[in-house]
């Protein structure tokens, strides 16, 4: 992955007052219409919040926060569009080792990230230049 990349982007809003690492810097924020796990199990609905850093992704679904490094834990991340009739288009995040949550009770491997239009849009020029 082109991690280096997000150096480049510009500085975003931190919307979501996320508390930053020194020289880490929000390169984009988003309320996504809800995200799941890997098999689209919903973790966070309405009212969640996703910032993408140029170091972590951090998604929070009301409760709590999953925290992801983007150079340690993230496998690969890609725009993903299914379907005829039945249309998907998400971001998919797959990571390299499962987290646990809810006391141990739930796990997952990956996010589905469910955008609006335009967001999904920014997010996508952000994963091909990682992908690239």
């Amino acid at each position: 992955m082109n991690i280096g990349y997000l150096d480049t982007l510009p500085e975003a809003l931190n919307a979501f007052n996320v508390a930053l690492e020194v020289g880490e810097k929000v390169v984009f924020a988003a309320e996504p219409s809800c995200f799941g796990n890997e098999k689209d199990r919903v973790v966070g609905g309405p009212g969640s919040k996703l910032t993408v850093t140029n170091k972590r992704i951090i998604a929070n679904n009301g409760p709590g926060n999953f925290t992801v490094d983007i150079a340690e834990d993230v496998a690969s991340i890609a725009r993903v569009k299914t379907g005829r009739i039945l249309k998907s288009d998400y971001i998919s995040l797959a990571l390299k080792t499962e987290i646990v949550f809810d006391d141990g009770k739930q796990m997952l491997t990956g996010f589905h990230f469910y955008l609006k239009k335009i967001e999904k849009d920014a997010m996508d020029e952000i994963v091909n230049r990682l992908n690239s």
